[in-house]
């Protein structure tokens, strides 16, 4: 069936932005060649996916990651003393190690090509917790020299970051600000290699 006859046989049914009909949730949706619907997390049903991103992810979280000062000597030494070393080495939130964390990070990065951490600021403007976002939930867009950040959870409305409020990791891209999903980029090898699997 065509795109035009579906719409045709569609336009009856009620459409919105809230609940599009299925011919426009077709229309956009990820599917591969293979028939496959392929998306970030749904990748990782594929076994050559989910190795690839699980010992990546771990080999990553698992290397020290410190903070170090600049000696008058020219040297340096770790500066276990400034508060960013234990938020980093040891505790980023309350709620995750820096193995978590960095293993997060690693595999927002390997499937949506970008990674966003929300800095918890104190009333001085240090960061005393970084918690991860869901990149898909994430739009940015620049607006004169700075980028801003529009979060959309799963179970509440849009919030707005400034720059000096995420932490963000581009992985590769054509415009240097916003990388590229990988995911998407090898959908139809993924798509394939799941329909394979089934």
């Amino acid at each position: 069936m065509s795109f035009l006859s579906k719409i045709k046989e569609n336009r009856a049914s009620p459409s919105g932005i809230t609940s599009p009909a299925q011919w426009l949730v077709d229309m956009f949706n990820p599917n591969s060649t293979s028939g496959q619907n392929v998306t970030e997390e749904n990748a990782m049903n594929h076994t050559g996916v989910y190795s690839a991103v699980r010992v990546i992810a771990e080999t990553i979280a698992s290397l020290p990651l410190n903070v170090y000062a600049d000696l008058p000597d020219g040297g340096k030494e770790k500066a276990k003393g400034n508060y960013l070393y234990s938020l980093l080495h040891n505790k980023p939130n309350d709620l995750m190690t820096s193995f978590t964390w960095r293993e997060t990070m690693m595999a927002h990065l390997l499937l949506w090509g970008n990674h966003y951490s929300q800095l918890e600021l104190d009333n001085a403007g240090r960061v005393v917790g970084i918690w991860p976002l869901m990149p898909g939930n994430m739009q940015v867009k620049k607006r004169g020299k700075k980028l801003h950040y529009f979060y959309t959870p799963d179970n509440g409305s849009q919030v707005t970051f400034e720059q000096s409020e995420i932490l963000h990791i581009p992985g590769l891209g054509f415009d240097g600000l916003v990388g590229k999903s990988v995911i998407r980029m090898a959908r139809e090898a993924i798509g394939l290699g799941l329909s394979a699997e089934e």
